[in-house]
């Protein structure tokens, strides 16, 4: 806004002077209020705050949180279970309950599938729905669901019709588009009878943390964090409305590792690894997690080795194309395709693994689940000269983990689907090895986010019970109350975890 043109404008229509000379303050306060006039207030007693987790608490996968106050039911993320065979394992444990009675808004954090692929699916049962997200989270989605709705359907089709039903399709994602209300970091919404404000979380591009306003309770909700900067998005920004919150939910991924080797370590070892092999005119591939991860390692070989040709194949292509409709976080345009960084042709598959002879591939899945990533690995183990890097979490009963074992223990065969989908086993002959990148807050920097929020209580979620268990140890001995994953209200008798 022109404070300048402000105090003109006041001047020539003819205000007293002095309210010319503090238009400036005024005015902006003004407007603000007539576009968005404050609400007044709805009480809500103690007994009816409710804050229920439904998924993803004491697992990694299926996140949603449903919180209650006075006659308003929110939830908070509607993620799906990886892994999952049937509709019933993909949807949250607890997905039941929101049907028990209204729903009056659904808060997406971020975009991964893990804490928005069911929403689709729940707005085929309360269409009416609105569905808070910020503007880039609504930008990802668009490609995330679409992409999940094809899967879904291809899956069916190979079953004949027989396998798992499909849970949402093509006109249910346009739907759940329709519904999406875009919201501004720092700006109260009001859903009900509770008013919701996003803050940055960090993690990937639009990922927010959620604060719940239920009268004078408050009730934050992390969503997926990371403390330090990365290349495509800033830090958690905590507000000073999260502090001293009620309650704390907060993700605990890896909450369970202990000390590692810091990010900026880990990215050097990745780079020089690259440089290695490539100089040497070997190819490298890097299975990687389509949203947020893929961008990142894109940048930073684009950055660290400018010389060195770089393929992107898969969902992470599109994803990608989504990314460079987003500023940096020094404001400045995302720039990820260029010269050397191109995109992998849909059903390019296999041609470029013909014609590419050296350099890197960014394909997913990041577990080599599925994907270009699959037909990529085939090509790349048999060859001595080629590497396969592991740059995020890998479940130990996945494809991805499954390697990892095998290359540990002096490699062998290894068993990867063809196109046709007869398995083959594959000589494993390159170098496998993994690189901490994640994106979620380390266990020392979860004990400073809880420690910068400052809430009353704290309940663990999105992490494993062991893990959760030596980190609520660990806040327990700074002083910070924790309470079992599950249920709380503020009338509730409480535990620690």
């Amino acid at each position: 806004m022109d404070l300048d043109r402000i105090a003109a404008a006041a001047k020539l229509a003819g205000l007293p002077d002095e309210l010319v000379t503090t238009a400036q303050t005024w005015l902006p306060t003004l407007l603000k209020a007539f576009v968005s006039p404050p609400r007044q207030p709805v009480e809500v007693r103690d007994h009816d705050l409710k804050v229920e987790v439904l998924g993803g608490g004491t697992e990694i996968g299926g996140s949603c949180v449903l919180v209650t106050a006075g006659g308003s039911r929110l939830l908070v993320d509607v993620g799906t279970r990886p892994g999952a065979s049937t509709a019933a394992q993909m949807a949250p444990p607890g997905i039941e309950r929101v049907y028990g009675g209204h729903l009056d808004g659904i808060v997406v954090t971020h975009a991964h599938n893990d804490h928005a692929g069911w929403v689709p699916s729940v707005l085929i049962r309360r269409p009416e729905t609105p569905v808070i997200v910020t503007d880039a989270t609504a930008a990802l989605l668009a490609t995330m669901w679409f992409d999940s709705a094809k899967v879904l359907a291809r899956k069916s089709e190979e079953t004949d019709g027989t396998g798992p039903s499909v849970p949402y399709g093509r006109d249910d994602v346009r739907h759940a588009l329709s519904r999406m209300r875009t919201v501004q970091f720092g700006d109260r919404s009001r859903i009900g009878e509770v008013d919701v404000e996003l803050f940055p979380a960090g993690h990937i591009v639009g990922a927010a943390g959620v604060i719940v306003h239920a009268a004078d309770r408050r009730v934050v909700v992390s969503g997926d964090v990371s403390r330090h900067g990365q290349r495509t998005v800033s830090g958690i920004k905590v507000p000073a409305s999260a502090r001293g919150a009620d309650l704390l939910l907060l993700e605990s991924t890896y909450a369970g590792m202990g000390r590692t080797a810091s990010r900026a370590t880990e990215t050097a070892r990745l780079v020089s690894d690259i440089a290695a092999v490539t100089s040497a005119g070997g190819r490298v591939l890097i299975p990687a997690f389509a949203l947020g991860r893929a961008q990142e390692v894109a940048l930073t070989i684009a950055a660290e080795l400018p010389d060195v040709d770089v393929l992107i194949d898969g969902l992470a292509r599109s994803v990608s194309s989504v990314y460079e409709q987003q500023p940096s976080p020094d404001g400045t345009p995302m720039r990820i395709f260029g010269d050397k960084v191109r995109a992998v042709p849909p059903r390019g598959t296999r041609t470029a693994v013909d014609n590419f002879h050296s350099g890197v591939v960014i394909a997913t899945s990041g577990m080599l689940t599925a994907g270009p990533a699959v037909t990529w690995a085939r090509a790349l183990l048999p060859d001595p000269s080629a590497a396969l890097m592991f740059v995020g979490y890998q479940d130990a009963d996945s494809p991805g983990g499954q390697l990892l074992a095998l290359a540990q223990n002096k490699g062998g065969r290894f068993a990867l689907p063809t196109f046709e989908g007869e398995m083959v086993q594959v000589p494993v002959k390159c170098t496998v090895t993994k690189y901490g990148l994640g994106a979620h807050a380390t266990a020392d920097e979860l004990v400073a986010i809880t420690a910068e929020i400052g809430a009353h209580e704290v309940m663990l979620v999105h992490g494993e019970r062991s893990g959760q268990a030596i980190l609520a140890e660990r806040l327990r001995l700074r002083g910070q109350a924790t309470v079992s994953t599950g249920q709380w209200s503020p009338v509730r008798c409480r535990t620690r975890a």
